[in-house]
């Protein structure tokens, strides 16, 4: 009994020391923020040199494919595109929170994206894309499953974290190189959708008819910009066209969607780019805009500014 109970203590120690060291690796999992080629990851490292703004754009993939800062330069307006891959109303307020802490002024407008994916279940994936590791301030994964009751995902994204850790340390190269930025968010493409394109991505859309309206996500997207407006900025909604991504939901969900979007436009502007601007050329995918589509967006958003200024 004695040795059984040795050996039992001999074996939680070392189960322990394991569970430190492999925790330890977690931590250098964001070492690489500096060096990164991926987009999401260098536009938050990105966003912190552009400071007194006009405008700060908020959103998904559909926001840094679809909105061109450079041009609202000719507006004398600064802006910056904070678009994430995958983002919904957890990342964009984890987002804009960093920026505002660490910011010197707080931008005039933040507007932000709407559609119908950002109340789907598909958006805030930190497991893929765990930017709360890269913000101003990283969050640790657990004040991420505290925050937003994602402790289903705590070991998922813990594991990811040890993994990620263990390749930066063994690949880290200290030359100053860092990443490229971006367009200050906007990410360019000139690719044109075609035939090809929509087949052999389609199978990712084909779940979306099976979605519900998350309505407690609308409910925090609300309470988030109550929080926004409370420092006295402006915020703005706005929505940008989709190539066929509509077809993808069910009628149900759209309908909640364009009530929610209703509700949305009691208490704040919406802008909502009309889909008639558009053809198939100015698309790189089922729902993402090329470059094209781009000019067409952000004159639209300049149009809409000047209008309300």
């Amino acid at each position: 009994m004695k040795k059984f109970i040795i050996n039992l203590i001999k074996f939680n120690i070392v189960f322990i020391l394991i569970v430190v060291l492999l925790s330890g690796f977690a931590l250098f999992d964001n070492i690489d923020k500096n060096k990164s080629k991926n987009n999401n990851i260098i536009t938050l490292q990105d966003k912190i040199n552009y400071d007194n703004l006009d405008v700060l754009f908020v959103g998904s993939s559909y926001s840094y494919s679809s909105i061109k800062p450079s041009l609202l330069d000719e507006m004398s307006l600064r802006s910056y595109n904070l678009g994430i891959g995958a983002a919904g109303v957890e990342f964009y307020e984890l987002v804009i929170d960093d920026y505002i802490e660490n910011s010197k002024s707080n931008p005039k407008v933040i507007f932000i994206n709407v559609s119908p994916m950002t109340f789907s279940s598909k958006v805030d994936d930190y497991s893929t894309y765990p930017i709360h590791r890269y913000l101003e301030n990283p969050k640790s994964h657990f004040q991420i499953a505290s925050k937003y009751n994602r402790f289903d995902k705590l070991i998922t994204m813990w594991k990811k974290s040890i993994g990620k850790g263990i390749i930066n340390i063994l690949t880290y190269n200290f030359d100053s190189n860092i990443g490229k930025a971006t367009n200050r968010g906007y990410i360019y493409t000139d690719e044109v959708v075609n035939k090809f394109i929509t087949q052999s991505t389609k199978h990712l859309y084909t779940p979306f008819l099976k979605e519900r309206f998350d309505h407690i996500k609308l409910t925090h997207l609300k309470n988030i910009v109550s929080k926004i407006e409370k420092k006295g900025i402006k915020v703005v909604f706005f929505e940008l066209p989709t190539n066929t991504i509509e077809k993808y939901f069910n009628i149900n969900y759209l309908k909640e969607y364009e009530s929610g979007l209703k509700e949305l436009s009691k208490t704040n502007n919406l802008l909502r780019i009309k889909k008639s601007l558009f053809t198939e050329l100015n698309y790189r995918n089922i729902d993402h805009m090329n470059d094209s589509g781009a000019e067409i967006a952000t004159n639209e958003v300049i149009t809409f500014l000047k209008s309300i200024n």
